[in-house]
């Protein structure tokens, strides 16, 4: 039997973790943390998230998918930062762009609004063991959200050029 303390750290992982990290550190931050999700849920032997039944392999599954999320989202965001920055130093004439930054600055900005959002979510559901999954589901529909944002407005093309990235 779980003890509650390993629940509690389970449903208490720092979402923003990854997101602390250098930027160009991210994606790999990102990935290691989708093969420790993948290492959990194969400890409590969950062999199909899609079958889970009990409150704990819901929030393990919940993880994976959290993290499978945010590592979609880095290397969508590490691609238009590098494009970004081509962009910018190809800047013609005495007017400076700062895409790069900006796009950066509005990552992290990004991540204090997610963050809060879906502490009032957990908030919310306090009274229940549902509230990490709950959580787990803001987070995941903020970060999707997030992605299509990065990809629509900086992977994609005013023409009918391919997008650089497939549409997330």
């Amino acid at each position: 039997m779980i003890s509650t303390l390993m629940v509690l750290a389970l449903l208490q992982a720092d979402p923003v973790g990854c997101h602390e990290v250098a930027p160009e550190d991210r994606l790999a931050c990102g990935r290691r943390a989708v093969e420790a999700a993948e290492a959990r849920v194969a400890e409590f032997d969950v062999t199909d998230c899609a079958e889970a039944m009990t409150t704990l392999e819901m929030n393990v599954c919940g993880a994976l998918d959290v993290a499978r999320a945010e590592e979609q989202m880095f290397r969508y965001l590490d691609v238009a930062l590098d494009r970004a920055e081509e962009s910018d130093a190809e800047t013609v004439g005495s007017v400076r762009v700062e895409t790069a930054r900006y796009l950066e600055a509005s990552q992290v900005t990004w991540v204090f609004y997610a963050d809060q959002a879906c502490q009032a979510v957990y908030e919310q559901w306090k009274g229940g063991t549902i509230r990490g999954i709950m959580w787990q589901g803001c987070w995941i529909e903020l970060t999707e959200q997030r992605t299509h944002t990065i990809w629509a407005n900086h992977l994609t093309h005013m023409d009918n050029s391919p997008p650089v990235l497939p549409e997330p």
